[in-house]
């Protein structure tokens, strides 16, 4: 990295920027708004321009690319550039973007500038981390991650209301508007702050680098997907992304990657374990919901509304837990809570009630919040100086693979048992096991080594 290294956690106080901490959890916020405002409205899509429900999920599929094939790369590209004209050129391009989704006349524009957007997006997620950690006291950094925490499941709660609510008076596209405010404020913290690096373009090998990540993302979310929709036998097309895969790990970038999930091994496939238990069952709970409760569109989305919520309500004293008992802890505690409300709901029983559901839903996420911030003071602690731009896009990419491929599998397990209740009960006993293993990799993790809690600030 250009800057010079911060030499002691006494950083002054003068020195912690919370403005930015606040930024990066509006960078979330961002996110988690555009996800919503995506699943909310792909019927309206499907409808207003007479496609099929496969083509216009592509609005989702085309974002998930880049932003899986793009992290690493970034990761790269942002140790050698300012962090203030990154979070400028990214936000900036991300609610641009999202303007040019509002106009498409016509599903090729539309899945053509949500592919875009993927791109700024994926520089969006590796900094969101690292202005966090960057901007406080290394004492205060599970404090910083706790309070990005709670402000970005937020937008999973407000997005819901808000991308139905526009939908419905003005039409799916203005519901696509909706991040333009929260870039605006992001830009508004960031373009005060003082001037950092100046941008540069990436080095050449980056290209060679995104076309092996993209060409793996590409197959395996393309054999998911039609093992899905047409046969099981199609996931032998994901056999497709294991040469690029080989080939990309022979790059720089690679062996960065390599070594550092052998500095973070345990965070890192634990962060894997926590984002496929949450997708999992989000995708199961609207189907329990519709077929055995019969529930309107409106308490089918209460779930989602409880698990963001009771994420934002237990992140601040997460943070505090990080800081004063240790990251390491804390994760594993919040890892267990939540596979203990994961436990619960494999027991769904068409004779309970929608409450029954949504204590247990709390019960994951306040395990989820626990180990959001916890788990990333980890990852960055455990990473040495000079990959921690590579550990920031090495959590993205774990995140995004897990949103790409773990809904795709278990609707595929739950096909492959008939649709069935049961099944579905199966699928969530499986997600529970996931979470197990993900508390045994805390368990095992040992403590990093305390040169490496120290970030380079830009």
């Amino acid at each position: 990295m250009n800057a010079a290294p911060a030499t002691s956690s006494a950083v002054a106080p003068q020195t912690n920027r919370w403005s930015m901490v606040v930024a990066a959890g509006l960078i979330l916020f961002m996110v988690n708004i555009d996800v919503f405002t995506v699943a909310t409205v792909i019927p309206a899509i499907t409808e207003d321009f007479r496609v099929s429900p496969a083509a216009a999920q592509w609005a989702v599929l085309g974002f998930t690319l880049p932003a899986i094939a793009l992290v690493i790369p970034a990761g790269t590209w942002l140790a050698n550039v300012g962090r203030r004209p990154a979070l400028l050129l990214s936000v900036g391009g991300f609610a641009a973007l999202g303007a040019a989704v509002a106009l498409a006349p016509g599903i090729g524009w539309l899945i053509a500038a949500r592919f875009l957007q993927g791109a700024f997006a994926a520089v969006t997620f590796v900094l969101l981390p690292l202005i966090a950690a960057e901007s406080v006291a290394p004492a205060l950094r599970g404090r910083a991650m706790g309070l990005v925490f709670a402000i970005g499941p937020v937008g999973g709660v407000a997005g819901p209301v808000l991308a139905g609510l526009l939908a419905d008076q003005f039409g799916w596209r203005a519901a696509f508007l909706l991040n333009l405010p929260v870039a605006v404020a992001i830009l508004a913290i960031a373009a005060r702050q003082p001037r950092t690096a100046p941008l540069r373009a990436p080095d050449r090998s980056a290209l060679p680098q995104t076309a092996y990540l993209l060409t793996a993302a590409a197959a395996t979310l393309l054999a998911t997907t039609l093992a899905v929709e047409a046969d099981p036998v199609w996931l032998a097309l994901s056999a497709i992304a294991v040469p690029p895969v080989i080939a990309w790990l022979r790059t720089g970038p690679g062996r960065d990657v390599r070594q550092l999930f052998t500095a973070a091994r345990a965070p890192l496939l634990s962060l894997a374990a926590q984002s496929s238990v949450q997708l999992v069952i989000m995708l199961m709970l609207p189907f329990f919901l519709t077929r055995e409760l019969h529930a309107d569109e409106t308490q089918v989305g209460l779930p989602g509304m409880v698990l963001a919520a009771t994420m934002a309500a237990t992140s601040l004293a997460a943070g505090w837990l990080t800081d004063t008992w240790g990251a390491r802890p804390t994760a594993a505690l919040g890892t267990a809570v939540m596979t203990a409300g994961a436990a619960a709901l494999a027991f769904l029983d068409p004779e309970w009630t929608l409450t029954d559901i949504l204590w247990r839903i709390a019960i994951v996420g306040i395990g989820i919040g626990l180990y959001a911030s916890a788990q990333t003071a980890m990852t960055l602690a455990a990473t040495p100086p000079h990959l921690v731009s590579t550990a920031s896009g090495t959590l993205s990419l774990v995140r995004q693979s897990a949103v790409a491929a773990a809904p795709s599998l278990a609707t595929l397990a739950w096909g492959l048992a008939g649709y069935s209740l049961t099944g579905m009960r199966g699928v969530l006993a499986g997600a529970a096991a996931i979470g197990l293993l993900g508390c045994l990799a805390l368990a095992a993790a040992r403590r990093p080594h305390r040169a490496h809690s120290r970030l380079s600030i830009h």
